[in-house]
């Protein structure tokens, strides 16, 4: 019988306002949230942890991570489903300055009538 601590997952704010993730040993058996994957019989809990733990912090050439990723898709999706924890204001000023809006882009397209047509028609060719 394994320890409840061992297979929990738990997500939670602590009184300093970290994020605190945390998951038991067991949870990354493979079983419970891969079923396509076959139970995983863990020899050594710690080798396992540190495994995994590398593996999430791996970057890709762009620097990104398993955590980096997950954390940007969790952003996006509390914005998505409307958040109001965040100043609005202050986030639609830094989203224009991120991307330009279509009408500046329309604007700079047409700039030089033809040239994007040109480009792609001698592609084709």
């Amino acid at each position: 019988m394994t320890n409840k601590l061992e297979d929990a997952l738990r997500v939670r704010l602590d009184k300093q306002g970290r994020l605190v993730i945390s998951v038991g040993i067991n949870r990354l058996n493979g079983n419970d949230a891969h079923p396509t994957i076959p139970e995983l019989q863990i020899k050594s809990p710690t080798m396992w942890g540190n495994d995994i733990k590398t593996e999430l912090e791996r970057e890709d050439e762009q620097g990104a991570s398993l955590l980096t990723r997950l954390f940007d898709d969790a952003i996006q999706n509390a914005l998505d489903n409307g958040s109001f924890a965040i100043n609005d204001k202050a986030y639609d000023r830094a989203m224009r300055l991120r991307r330009p809006n279509v009408t500046e882009q329309a604007r700079a397209g047409s700039a030089s009538p033809g040239s994007a047509g040109s480009a792609s028609d001698s592609e084709e060719r």
